[in-house]
């Protein structure tokens, strides 16, 4: 068996006082990564922000998803059947392919039934 020689290393004080702070106020500023911009090697790639720059408060709005009108249908293909489209369905969790027919030729009601598929 070969010697074995082991090494203890030496315990290290930490220093577990906080910090004193810094009475420069432009040090204390937000860093996007932790390092002071000097010696941040890809400085050109950081995001660029204006801190300045506000936008109006969010205003609310109703949500309004066109796919319940189409619900209120007998039967919500109708639109769709009359028509040359062909719709497989793959699963029922899976979706359908619709084709044979261009978005832009549906009426108002065939996008409320084209939307129960998206939706």
């Amino acid at each position: 068996m070969a010697p074995i020689t082991t090494e203890i290393p030496t315990a290290t004080e930490l220093n577990l006082s906080l910090k004193a702070p810094s009475p420069n106020p432009k040090s204390q500023r937000f860093s996007r990564t932790g390092r002071p911009d000097s010696e941040y090697p890809y400085k050109a790639f950081l995001p660029a922000w204006n801190a300045e720059t506000t936008y109006p408060p969010f205003k609310e709005f109703e949500n309004v998803d066109p796919g319940v009108a189409a619900q209120a249908h007998d039967d919500p293909r109708v639109v769709l059947a009359h028509t040359d489209v062909e719709v497989e369905d793959m699963g029922p969790r899976f979706g359908s392919v619709i084709s044979g027919d261009q978005l832009t030729d549906l009426d108002a009601d065939g996008r409320q039934q084209l939307a129960l598929y998206v939706t």
